[in-house]
């Protein structure tokens, strides 16, 4: 799934995670994500177990899609 479209997917359920290749063009081109790039999520300290629990949820959801 391309990395832009898994971005979208996840932010009806209030998943906010970033596309791109992330200054990582020449890893990201050795990977073969080249033109679709990777998706980030990041987590901190304030991030609540329901907020992971969504996310993991939608990744669930888009891998049986």
């Amino acid at each position: 799934i391309p990395a832009e479209n898994v971005s979208q997917a996840l932010a009806p359920l209030g998943v906010y995670v970033s596309h791109g290749d992330f200054y990582a063009t020449t890893v990201a081109r050795k990977l073969g994500f080249a033109a679709e790039g990777f998706v980030r999520a990041g987590c901190s300290c304030y991030t609540t177990s329901d907020e992971v629990a969504r996310l993991v949820d939608g990744v669930r959801a888009l891998r049986r899609s």
